[in-house]
């Protein structure tokens, strides 16, 4: 890459505040996740159309899990609630003509007491959801934010803020620790050294992608945005260093610690280190030469908050990813996550006034709690989806997205994919010169990419 272009790529993305507040950003979360439900509720409605029509429905699969999110964050950035609103409506209808046609197939008695139906024994639908929510709209932000036509307040912050792309690093950590071994109790009768080598197995992948990623950048002189890790630091290795040492942790703490607590006292610590001295540390430019740890500030300072929202994620995955077998159960864990998302609101709230403004760049009290709403917004969105589910007494195969499950499927892989692909336009196109229609057009055709590969993956991996 030429120097004058990395130089105005990075200077496109310097100097970001993110939103006015979190609420815009609650909002593009909802959006991203009503994407599948308004495609499945359409299913619900018009059920006919999976064997009528195939490919005319795969379009309008693809374009409903894809469109609305990508036009959220870019060309009708200014209508976020119009959009919202439009998706919520058209759930609804939806909706209301599946309940006006198979009446007599819903049962509105004894509703807590019904039997919860999985679609398999290995997945829990909303936690998978969610996940594959998560991958998608990341995979698109990460390719959409280098177009003029994505708003600048949705990338990433240069020191505090609410922002949607620092979301999506705090919620994909969140989500790991509530699927991570040491949720599910996995290996908890194994000894400290074993358990700690299958981590650092496990962990190798990632560690190996971030060192492989630190030399594509550096060798074809891509551009960089080092406050946000630093000048060798990247998001894989964050993630890898997060899973290890917080494996580490809890096997020592063992099983019947409450992490919560754990997670609370780290934050604390952690915001309590960043008033001494961490914030004047990382906020000051003129440190970054003096050696390799100064040159990385912002990723190995953040890490203890890091580890904070995985141990919390850990423990809740503890309580409430194991299988439940009445609705009422679920109904006992949507109130339970409201509570904590609520609480963790307030805490933002009180710590982003009271103490310092959220900043996923040292990863503070109030980022931490922020990203606790939000991955909690997440998990309540889909629980109460598939507590409808339940009610409505569908099959399972007759109303899922095709797009969906194959990001569920392979999610990891088609991440990867979509890193190699954006940095592949982004040293071929100048991706800043396209107009708004153009650029829309080829994140559509992105996602078309993304898509095929998940559906050839899953083929050849199944």
């Amino acid at each position: 890459m030429n120097a004058e272009l990395k130089h105005r790529r990075e200077q496109f993305i310097h100097g970001n505040h993110g939103s006015n507040g979190p609420w815009e950003i609650f909002q593009l979360i909802i959006i991203a996740q009503f994407s599948h439900i308004l495609y499945e509720s359409f299913i619900f409605a018009f059920p006919n159309l999976r064997k009528t029509w195939p490919i005319l429905l795969f379009i309008i699969d693809f374009l409903m899990i894809y469109s609305p999110f990508i036009m959220a964050v870019t060309v009708w950035h200014d209508h976020i609630v119009l959009l919202l609103t439009t998706i919520s409506v058209l759930i609804l209808f939806n909706f209301s003509i599946y309940v006006m046609y198979n009446s007599k197939r819903i049962c509105w008695r004894n509703i807590g007491q019904q039997s919860i139906q999985y679609p398999d024994s290995k997945r829990f639908p909303y936690i998978s959801n969610m996940m594959s929510s998560l991958l998608l709209a990341t995979c698109l932000a990460i390719f959409a934010v280098d177009f003029r036509s994505f708003d600048r307040r949705f990338s990433k912050t240069e020191m505090y803020g609410w922002s949607l792309m620092d979301v999506g690093v705090g919620c994909f950590i969140a989500i790991n620790g509530a699927l991570s071994p040491e949720s599910r109790l996995i290996n908890s009768n194994v000894s400290l050294i074993a358990r700690f080598m299958k981590t650092l197995r496990s962990s190798l992948p990632l560690l190996v992608i971030g060192f492989i990623r630190l030399a594509a950048v550096k060798s074809v002189n891509y551009q960089e945005h080092v406050t946000e890790y630093g000048v060798h630091w990247n998001f894989f290795f964050t993630i890898s260093f997060v899973k290890i040492l917080s494996s580490i942790l809890c096997a020592f703490l063992g099983s019947r610690i409450n992490l919560c607590a754990v997670s609370i006292m780290v934050m604390i610590v952690q915001q309590m280190m960043l008033k001494i001295f961490g914030t004047e540390f990382i906020m000051d430019s003129s440190n970054r030469t003096l050696n390799v740890f100064t040159a990385n500030k912002e990723g190995l300072m953040s890490l203890p908050g890091f580890i904070s929202i995985y141990l919390f994620f850990v423990q809740l995955g503890r309580n409430y990813i194991p299988k439940r077998e009445k609705v009422s159960e679920l109904l006992s864990i949507s109130m339970q996550i409201v509570i904590i998302g609520l609480q963790s609101l307030a805490i933002m709230f009180a710590a982003h006034h009271l103490l310092e403004p959220v900043s996923r760049r040292e990863a503070n009290m109030s980022f931490i709690c922020f990203i606790i709403c939000c991955a909690c917004l997440n998990i309540l969105i889909e629980l109460v989806y598939f507590l409808w589910i339940q009610i409505a007494k569908p099959n399972f195969s007759d109303y899922e997205s095709l797009v969906f499950t194959v990001i569920n499927r392979k999610g990891l892989l088609i991440f990867l994919i979509a890193n190699l692909i954006t940095g592949l336009v982004n040293l071929t196109i100048d991706t800043m010169a396209m107009n708004n229609v153009m650029s829309v057009l080829l994140i559509h055709l992105y996602g078309v990419i993304l898509t095929f590969s998940g559906f050839i993956l899953d083929k050849i991996f199944r």
